[in-house]
């Protein structure tokens, strides 16, 4: 059972949720010599990237045997492209969707939430 999918108290009568998925959780990347310090994108990713991006860094392909639901998102770390390779970021909890959010080609982000 995803522990996403609750919302729950906390004190204070305030309460605590991610119905999109944690998809705008900030995350921070340093690599010294590679990213410029103080880069800041407002573009979705996932927690899947990492291995798509570890293996590009260390010149391992990914097998190519099944799909990957992550990308690489080393060129938007390294400030060689302003848009996430995402066009959509679904958030399920066992099998039912919850939340997805749509990068556009241009544009802004938008989210839906189900």
């Amino acid at each position: 059972m995803c522990l996403k999918c609750f919302v729950y108290f906390v004190p204070g009568g305030k309460t605590h949720g991610a119905p999109d998925g944690g998809i705008r959780v900030p995350g921070m990347v340093k690599w010294p010599g590679h990213i410029t310090p103080g880069t800041v994108s407002e573009e979705p990713t996932s927690q899947m990237d990492i291995m798509p991006v570890i293996a590009d860094v260390v010149g391992v392909p990914l097998p190519g045997d099944r799909q990957y639901d992550g990308r690489n998102v080393l060129p938007l770390l390294k400030g060689n492209s302003l848009i996430s390779p995402h066009e959509f970021l679904f958030h399920y909890c066992g099998s039912r969707l919850h939340a997805v959010r749509y990068r556009p080609r241009s544009g802004k982000n938008h989210r839906v939430i189900l």
